[in-house]
């Protein structure tokens, strides 16, 4: 009885180097790929991102599916916002290791307004570090006309390790 055993490689060239207007136009196919990027968020927009940094910035006009009954963004939207607008800024830095996958071990979301409906916001999520293990990001929405901050978010992910 023989046994076949299969060897995968891993592709060492570097990640190919995009412009900028090449990321912006990438990423509502990326969103897309989302599993838990429900219909009431695809209307954010990817507006801006720095890749070397990690800082990426999204737009998005509060709409009801977004709102709880006081007219106000829902916290569970918020808190979806910060973790998935964080991981994107993750998957945008950690491009050159080959976006690794990641899960959630701590998000902390803290809601310092109320977001009224129709307000248009801004998602700004940040990397701040992607260690081999351990990868620490935050994210702030505010108010994209007065700047005021509506909810401010950390959160840590576990790297998980490509098996080989």
């Amino acid at each position: 009885m023989s046994s076949h055993h299969s060897h995968s490689t891993v592709d060492a060239s570097p990640a190919p180097t995009l412009t900028v207007e090449d990321e912006l136009r990438l990423w509502p196919r990326v969103l897309d790929s989302i599993v838990c990027w429900s219909n009431n968020l695809r209307d954010v927009k990817v507006i801006g991102l720095d890749r070397e940094q990690g800082v990426i910035v999204c737009e998005l006009t509060l709409g009801p599916q977004h709102c709880n009954i006081a007219g106000n963004m829902h916290g569970g939207c918020a808190a979806t916002l910060v973790d998935e607008v964080s991981s994107m800024a993750l998957r945008l830095r950690d491009h050159q290791r080959g976006g690794h996958r990641s899960v959630s071990v701590n998000i902390n979301t803290d809601y310092l307004a109320g977001a009224p409906q129709d307000s248009t916001i801004l998602i700004e999520g940040r990397c701040h570090k992607a260690g081999r293990t351990l990868a620490f990001l935050s994210c702030e929405i505010r108010d994209k006309s007065t700047g005021q901050v509506y909810v401010r978010g950390s959160h840590v992910k576990f790297m998980m390790q490509a098996s080989l």
